[in-house]
C-alpha cells in the first residue's frame, strides 16, 4: 500500500490559502489601478490619485491663502508701534519737566538759549544740575546731560523731517525767511507752535501750509524750484568767499527791509556752509 504524502500541496502542487488570499489581492489592486488609470485624465498631476483630491487640496491651498490675505490686511490696518525711542521720549520729557518743576527751576531762559544755539551752555547745564541735585544727587548732572542730549536729537530729527517735506534746506530757509514779513504775527505763533509740537502730523500740515502760503503770493521761485530739482541743478547761490563778507551782507540796511535780498543772503550762507563740509 503506497504511502499518502502528508504534504499535500507538495503532492498536487496547489497553491496554499495563504498564497491564493495574496493572489486574489493582488489581482484586485491590479483591476484598481488599471481602471484608475482608465478614467484617469491626462491634466491630472502624478501626485493626485483622482480627480476628488485634486479638487480637495485646490480648496484646501484656495482657503488658506485667503486666510494668510485675509491675516496681511489686519495687519496692515494696525497701528505700527513707533520706535522704541520715540515711545520713551515722551515719558522721559515728562520726568525732566516734573523733576524742574519740583525743583522751582525756570526753564525759560534754557529753552531760549536751546532754541537759538542748538545747546545749553556748559554754565548753565552746570547751575541746573545743582537745582537738581537734591533729586538726583551725584548723578544730577548726567540727568541733565541726558535730557538736552535728548532734545538735540528730537530737534536734528524734526529739521531733517521738515526740510524732507519741501524739498530741502534751502527751500525751508527760504520759507521762513518770508514768513517773517508774509505771515501776520498769529499765524507766526501758530506755526511755531505747531512745528515745535511732539506730533509729526501737525508738523508737516504746518510746513505744508507756509509752503501754499509762499507760493500763492510769491509763486514757485528759483529757490523753490531748486529745491523740487536739487539733485540735477546743484547750488544756484554763491558761497560768501570769507566771514567778512558775510557779515557785511548782514549787515546791509537791505537785510532787514527787502525779503528778497535777505533769502539771498540765507541761501548764500546755507552753499557757504556747504561748500565748507
Amino acid at each position: 500500500m503506497t504511502e499518502a504524502p502528508s504534504n499535500i500541496v507538495a503532492a498536487t502542487g496547489a497553491p496554499s490559502l495563504e498564497q491564493s488570499q495574496v493572489a486574489v489581492a493582488d489581482a484586485a489592486k491590479a483591476r484598481a489601478e488599471a481602471a484608475a488609470t482608465a478614467d484617469r485624465p491626462d491634466w491630472l498631476p502624478q501626485n493626485f490619485t483622482s480627480v476628488t483630491d485634486y479638487v480637495k487640496s485646490s480648496t484646501d491651498t484656495r482657503a488658506a491663502l485667503t486666510k494668510a490675505q485675509q491675516e496681511l490686511a489686519e495687519l496692515r490696518k494696525t497701528p505700527q508701534d513707533p520706535p522704541q525711542d520715540q515711545q520713551q521720549q515722551p515719558q522721559a520729557d515728562a520726568t525732566a519737566q516734573a523733576a524742574l518743576t519740583k525743583a522751582g527751576v525756570d526753564v525759560t531762559p534754557f529753552s531760549q538759549e536751546f532754541t537759538t544755539t542748538g545747546d545749553v551752555s556748559e554754565a548753565n547745564r552746570a547751575a541746573i544740575a545743582k537745582a537738581l541735585e537734591g533729586q538726583f544727587g551725584a548723578d544730577a548732572r548726567k540727568f541733565v546731560d541726558q535730557y538736552v542730549d535728548n532734545a538735540k536729537l528730537a530737534q536734528t530729527s524734526h529739521r531733517e523731517a521738515a526740510f524732507k517735506e519741501v524739498g530741502g534746506e534751502e527751500v525751508y530757509a527760504s520759507l521762513v525767511t518770508w514768513a517773517k514779513d508774509g505771515l501776520k504775527a498769529d499765524e507766526i505763533k501758530a506755526f511755531n507752535s505747531a512745528v515745535n509740537s511732539s506730533d509729526p502730523n501737525a508738523r508737516a500740515l504746518a510746513i505744508r501750509g507756509l509752503k501754499a502760503s509762499y507760493e500763492k503770493v510769491n509763486g514757485k521761485s528759483a529757490a523753490l524750484m531748486q529745491g523740487d530739482n536739487r539733485a540735477t541743478t546743484g547750488d544756484a547761490f554763491t558761497p560768501f568767499s570769507s566771514t567778512v563778507e558775510q557779515t557785511n551782507a548782514i549787515n546791509d540796511p537791505r537785510y532787514s527791509k527787502d525779503p528778497a535780498y535777505r533769502n539771498q543772503v540765507v541761501q548764500r550762507i546755507l552753499a557757504t556752509k556747504r561748500a565748507r563740509g
